[in-house]
């Protein structure tokens, strides 16, 4: 994707090691993080289905209360967390 956008930019293709040798170059500016892999069960889990029944249901309270969209929050896991800002 980065090479793309490089190449993109430069009006040229960007050699293979380009990324590699960037990402060195700007070490202290530029932090990498790799992704951890999908459990598969959790991958199994995961049906196109469920997400459309809870974006339905989702759409439907929301016509029906007639929640404004600032008045929409999003919140992770977590949850709220007291007393922390």
């Amino acid at each position: 994707m980065i090479k793309k956008y490089v190449a993109n930019i430069a009006k040229r293709q960007p050699s293979n090691s380009w990324v590699t040798r960037f990402l060195r170059r700007n070490r202290e500016k530029i932090i990498t993080r790799n992704t951890a892999g999908i459990d598969q069960n959790c991958k199994k889990a995961d049906d196109f289905k469920d997400y459309y029944n809870y974006f339905r249901l989702l759409h439907d309270y929301i016509e029906k209360y007639d929640i404004q969209p600032q008045n929409i929050y999003n919140m992770d896991e977590k949850g709220f967390l007291l007393g922390v800002t």
